[in-house]
Protein backbone atom coordinates (compact mmCIF):
# COMPACT_ATOMS: atom_id res chain seq x y z
CA UNK A 1 0.00 0.00 0.00
CA UNK A 2 1.72 3.41 -0.94
CA UNK A 3 -0.64 5.49 1.38
CA UNK A 4 -2.25 4.88 4.61
CA UNK A 5 -6.17 4.37 4.84
CA UNK A 6 -7.51 7.75 6.18
CA UNK A 7 -11.53 8.85 6.50
CA UNK A 8 -13.10 10.21 3.64
CA UNK A 9 -13.60 13.64 6.09
CA UNK A 10 -9.85 13.80 6.40
CA UNK A 11 -9.08 13.43 2.88
CA UNK A 12 -11.52 16.62 2.20
CA UNK A 13 -10.21 18.63 4.96
CA UNK A 14 -6.63 17.79 3.53
CA UNK A 15 -7.63 18.80 -0.05
CA UNK A 16 -9.24 21.82 1.64
CA UNK A 17 -5.48 22.28 3.00
CA UNK A 18 -3.71 21.99 0.29
CA UNK A 19 -6.40 24.73 -1.82
CA UNK A 20 -5.26 26.92 1.23
CA UNK A 21 -1.63 26.18 0.88
CA UNK A 22 -1.57 27.28 -2.63
CA UNK A 23 -3.28 29.91 -2.55
CA UNK A 24 -5.96 28.78 -4.24
CA UNK A 25 -8.54 31.11 -2.66
CA UNK A 26 -10.82 32.53 -6.04
CA UNK A 27 -15.06 32.98 -5.07
CA UNK A 28 -17.00 30.34 -6.95
CA UNK A 29 -20.91 30.52 -7.43
CA UNK A 30 -22.38 27.53 -5.48
CA UNK A 31 -26.34 26.67 -4.66
CA UNK A 32 -26.56 26.29 -0.98
CA UNK A 33 -28.35 22.88 -0.50
CA UNK A 34 -30.67 24.04 2.22
CA UNK A 35 -32.33 27.21 0.53
CA UNK A 36 -31.31 26.68 -3.39
CA UNK A 37 -29.88 30.46 -3.26
CA UNK A 38 -27.07 31.20 -5.11
CA UNK A 39 -23.80 32.11 -2.37
CA UNK A 40 -20.13 33.15 -3.49
CA UNK A 41 -17.72 30.97 -1.41
CA UNK A 42 -14.04 30.91 -1.49
CA UNK A 43 -13.16 27.77 -3.56
CA UNK A 44 -10.89 26.01 -0.64
CA UNK A 45 -13.94 26.30 1.92
CA UNK A 46 -15.79 23.73 -0.61
CA UNK A 47 -13.12 21.89 -2.18
CA UNK A 48 -13.08 17.85 -1.87
CA UNK A 49 -12.46 15.21 -3.42
CA UNK A 50 -15.70 15.03 -5.34
CA UNK A 51 -14.49 18.38 -6.90
CA UNK A 52 -11.06 17.16 -7.83
CA UNK A 53 -12.58 13.94 -9.67
CA UNK A 54 -14.93 16.11 -11.80
CA UNK A 55 -12.40 18.80 -12.36
CA UNK A 56 -9.47 15.92 -13.58
CA UNK A 57 -12.32 14.22 -15.33
CA UNK A 58 -13.48 18.02 -17.00
CA UNK A 59 -10.18 18.73 -17.79
CA UNK A 60 -9.32 15.09 -19.58
CA UNK A 61 -12.33 14.67 -21.47
CA UNK A 62 -11.87 17.36 -23.92
CA UNK A 63 -8.96 15.43 -25.66
CA UNK A 64 -9.57 12.17 -24.92
CA UNK A 65 -11.95 9.17 -26.27
CA UNK A 66 -14.90 8.71 -23.67
CA UNK A 67 -13.95 4.91 -23.75
CA UNK A 68 -10.37 5.24 -22.36
CA UNK A 69 -11.69 7.81 -20.00
CA UNK A 70 -14.05 5.47 -18.54
CA UNK A 71 -11.62 2.79 -18.57
CA UNK A 72 -8.94 4.83 -16.83
CA UNK A 73 -11.04 6.10 -14.32
CA UNK A 74 -12.79 3.04 -13.10
CA UNK A 75 -8.84 1.80 -12.45
CA UNK A 76 -8.10 4.62 -11.16
CA UNK A 77 -7.67 3.80 -7.03
CA UNK A 78 -7.64 6.11 -3.61
CA UNK A 79 -3.50 7.37 -3.77
CA UNK A 80 -3.63 7.74 -7.81
CA UNK A 81 -6.70 9.88 -7.61
CA UNK A 82 -4.77 12.04 -4.60
CA UNK A 83 -1.61 11.61 -6.89
CA UNK A 84 -3.49 12.97 -9.26
CA UNK A 85 -5.67 16.22 -6.92
CA UNK A 86 -1.71 17.33 -5.77
CA UNK A 87 -0.93 17.37 -9.68
CA UNK A 88 -4.55 19.23 -10.75
CA UNK A 89 -3.37 21.66 -7.69
CA UNK A 90 0.51 22.15 -9.01
CA UNK A 91 -0.34 22.65 -12.24
CA UNK A 92 0.38 26.61 -14.14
Amino acid sequence: MLLPFISPQKYNDAIKKIFTRCGITRIVTVLNPTTGNEEKRPINEIASSHLARRTFIGNIYKGVKKTILSERYQDTTRAARLSLVIATLTRK
